[in-house]
């Protein structure tokens, strides 16, 4: 498939490893840029300026002094669903902002929509087993809104001692050979790289999870209470979202995907995913 005639992925210690087979790497892909597209159906407010600081420990008293905080204002005259920018033309703190922002709270949703066709697609092409595991975060930065009016100059970041981040959801992938990977749709949302999507479940142990809880399986009972709770709290948008991705997933062409060089591939994947969930936000 085009250029990918060896997969390789780079883990947290910046190692290359070239241990993800094709069909895999292809199908971690196609699966992560479904769900980018089911989410920006939502109407968005664009950061438009953000800045970053280390808070002192007495604002903060839960949050280890390493952890930057980024300061940000929105546009609240803009709501994007889709940047019509081109993100890899704007400023470093733009696109990991924007990122970030885009996917705050929404890694129980990842896993809502992609759990039960992630782990079909993989057994259909005998690429491994995967399961929903629940684990505490280990941020490395925190997104605090500075509002128009706030009480105080610094009551955006009093809101962030409320409490520490909740457990994060991601999917632990067992390959045939018995490697063990975590598929994460939101590392963004914590200031992890966008490229810890996929990595060693080692790596994500020793740098990004908190504690000696370590991860937990999320049971299917579990999983459906979440999703009543989802569409109890949001009906109309999740509900028809939940049903559409079921459908785009049902109408790929996997074979004919074979055929196509990887860019291509991409934006062909894209395409297809943003006319499925066009207007879900509307309702």
């Amino acid at each position: 498939m085009g250029n990918l005639c060896c997969a390789s992925r780079t883990n947290a210690a910046g190692e290359t490893d070239i241990s993800l087979s094709i069909a895999l790497d292809h199908v971690l892909t196609v699966f992560l840029l479904c769900f980018e597209a089911a989410i920006n159906t939502f109407p968005f407010y664009p950061p438009l300026l953000s800045t970053t600081r280390l808070v002192p420990s007495n604002t903060i008293p839960w949050l280890p002094s390493h952890i930057k905080v980024w300061e940000f204002t929105r546009d609240y005259e803009a709501s994007l669903k889709i940047s019509p920018h081109n993100l890899g033309d704007l400023p470093t703190w733009y696109r990991g902002v924007d990122r970030a922002l885009r996917k705050t709270d929404r890694c129980d949703h990842f896993c809502l929509l992609l759990d039960s066709a992630f782990r079909a697609k993989l057994e259909e092409h005998n690429l491994g087993t995967s399961r929903w595991v629940r684990f505490p975060p280990r941020p490395l930065a925190l997104f605090a809104e500075i509002k128009p009016n706030q009480s105080s100059p610094t009551s955006h970041l009093e809101e962030l001692d409320e409490i520490p981040p909740a457990m994060h959801s991601v999917l632990e992938i067992t390959t045939t050979n018995g490697a063990k990977l975590i598929f994460d749709g939101t590392p963004e949302q914590f200031g992890w790289s966008n490229s810890a999507w996929t990595l060693d479940k080692g790596d994500i142990e020793k740098y990004y999870v908190e504690g000696e809880v370590g991860m937990m399986h999320f049971a299917d009972e579990e999983k459906r209470a979440l999703k009543r709770l989802v569409l109890e709290q949001d009906q109309t948008p999740w509900e028809t979202l939940f049903g559409r991705m079921e459908e785009l997933l049902s109408e790929m062409n996997w074979e004919a995907f074979k055929e196509l060089e990887d860019e291509e591939l991409w934006e062909t994947i894209k395409d297809q995913a943003r006319r499925k969930f066009e207007g879900v936000g509307d309702s």
